[in-house]
């Protein structure tokens, strides 16, 4: 929808957040938002890094307060719903209209996401931002999203890698790992090679522990979240650095119950994904595509083992 459409249309109006500073954040940020009730407020300001929308949720869990967050003061985060704003501020349209193709895409994803976990589908939609004006955008979904903190780093992940680097097209999760595998790929050849490097955390620390993981968290998260959040994380824990889903991923969230659920579910999940073989007790995940030439070859060897039955 263009600009100018944007403006005659009624747009949801988002209050910004209430800060000394007008907050035009220069990366993708994401800000968590209160009920519908009393008007859509901006409960945090924009965020650059996720683990402080980890911090907020969990001082709102437990009514208290941190470094960006005091359930006293600031407008009540919404827990009911998943309200989860992104900014990105841009002096010029095309790039806005780039970051809109891009975190659209990134919402599809999460949609295929929400079905593999048997959950309602989230909805995205331009806002007029008291600050940012047109710059941001709503995330609207199931409250699952925000009943952990290793969830809605599920989210933020995606909408900050495919905001950066997308769009994305697939199909099927197969789709969606080999374009992740091929980014961080292309990244990891990029900084080898290059002299001149922009270092990308995404890319570097946190993609390469999550791409394989991702569906399976969602299609298993009964499984692996087998306890409220609240006796996952108590409430004098220090959950910023803990509280994503790439701790999660390396079944290093320091809750034992959880990370045991999340390597049991892994440990299962690739043996049924992957053609595992081991030596010396170490475990070694074939290259896909030798997965796919091993499936090609059984399949050609229980027909011949049937002709010869036949014969």
């Amino acid at each position: 929808m263009s600009e100018e459409k944007l403006k005659k249309k009624k747009l949801i109006r988002i209050e910004g957040f209430n800060t000394t500073y007008t907050q035009k954040p220069q990366s993708i940020s994401f800000a968590l938002v209160s009920k519908t009730s009393g008007g859509r407020k901006q409960a945090t300001k924009f965020l650059a890094c996720r683990d402080y929308l980890n911090d907020a949720i969990h001082s709102r869990v437990y009514k208290g307060k941190c470094c960006v967050y005091d359930y006293v003061s600031d407008p009540t985060i919404d827990l009911d719903k998943m309200r989860l704003l992104i900014g990105r501020y841009f002096d010029n349209k095309k790039s806005r209209e780039k970051l809109k193709e891009n975190i659209f895409s990134a919402k599809r994803l999460l949609n295929f996401y929400e079905e593999a976990a048997g959950w309602d589908k989230s909805k995205i939609t331009t806002v007029k931002h008291s600050v940012i004006d047109f710059n941001a955008w709503l995330i609207t979904g199931p409250k699952e999203w925000v009943a952990y903190t290793n969830l809605l780093s599920v989210v933020t992940l995606i909408f900050r890698i495919i905001g950066n680097h997308g769009p994305i097209k697939f199909s099927n999760n197969e789709d969606v790992e080999k374009w992740f595998y091929d980014l961080s790929q292309r990244y990891e050849n990029e900084r080898k090679s290059s002299q001149i490097f922009q270092y990308d955390s995404d890319l570097s620390e946190y993609l390469p522990h999550c791409w394989d993981k991702l569906y399976m968290i969602m299609k298993h998260h009964k499984e692996i979240f087998t306890m409220p959040l609240e006796k996952m994380f108590k409430a004098d824990m220090h959950v910023h650095g803990w509280g994503g889903v790439v701790q999660l991923c390396k079944c290093d969230t320091k809750n034992k119950v959880i990370d045991n659920n999340m390597s049991n579910v892994y440990e299962k999940f690739k043996q049924e994904k992957y053609k595992t073989i081991e030596s010396d007790g170490t475990t070694y995940k074939l290259h896909p595509e030798f997965v796919e030439e091993k499936k090609v070859e059984e399949k050609r060897n229980r027909v011949t083992f049937d002709a010869k039955t036949i014969w």
